[in-house]
């Protein structure tokens, strides 16, 4: 365990079901699917499944004295997505950019880590992108607390609350905070949100994205040092956003 890890307690069981790492590139020279697609055979022994991902337009029009009506295209092929033999890890490459997801139950940064390194020289290399404009890290949560809830600040340190002198028992809600880490020059993105009680329990998601903009080139060391500072910034949101009752529930 290196020192930044350290700083922070293992959870046992933790909530995470889906972190991410996700590069924004630039690529001049202009390149097609077939060049996105000379990865396939460089990674299929480990990510032997591969479909086709497709961006779809969506438009929405309302004329006067008329209902909404919703135009999807069909969508055209933006990369490709590839899943790991064991299904735990999903990447999506893309002209425009690299994402690396690891799916539950989630390791440790230094795993996931070494892997997404390992993918990313591979995308650098058969893509040969100019610079690399934006770097993320994104944890996705889900909290399952106790139901019903007669404060959800026992579980949450700083929710979106009811003002004093109102009932404190709800079972959803829904928020999103945008915060800027001068320090970092990043932004992290904090959605938390609860569609409402399952039997005994009460699920809310605790979405924690991080991001920072760059210009630099993709092979720079500097795309992981800011990874791991993201990353760094993602765990002080989430374990000083719980209560030490919320990370009970966990070990």
């Amino acid at each position: 365990m290196d020192e930044m890890e350290s700083l922070w307690p293992h959870l046992k069981n933790a909530p995470i079901v889906e972190a991410l790492v996700d590069f924004r590139v630039v690529r001049i020279q202009a390149a097609d699917l077939p060049l996105l697609d000379t990865i396939t055979p460089l990674i299929v022994k480990e990510y032997p499944a591969k479909k086709e991902r497709r961006q779809q337009q969506v438009e929405f029009k309302v004329e006067p004295g008329q209902t909404l009506t919703v135009n999807a295209s069909p969508g055209k092929n933006d990369g490709y997505i590839y899943t790991s033999a064991d299904a735990k890890y999903v990447l999506q490459s893309q002209i425009e950019g690299f994402t690396l997801s690891r799916l539950s139950p989630y390791q440790s940064w230094q795993i996931f880590r070494i892997e997404a390194a390992r993918l990313w020289k591979i995308y650098v290399e058969t893509i040969a992108p100019d610079k690399i404009t934006r770097i993320a890290v994104r944890y996705i949560n889900n909290l399952v607390i106790p139901f019903p809830v007669a404060d959800i600040r026992d579980y949450l340190r700083a929710p979106i609350g009811l003002a004093a002198g109102l009932p404190q028992i709800f079972n959803q809600f829904s928020s999103a905070i945008v915060s800027p880490w001068p320090s970092y020059e990043a932004h992290s993105i904090v959605r938390v949100q609860s569609g409402g009680q399952v039997g005994d329990k009460l699920p809310i998601i605790l979405d924690i994205e991080v991001f920072r903009n760059v210009d630099f080139a993709p092979t720079s060391s500097q795309v992981w040092d800011i990874s791991d500072n993201l990353r760094e910034i993602k765990n002080k949101i989430f374990f000083e956003g719980l209560t030490y009752k919320f990370l009970e529930l966990c070990n």
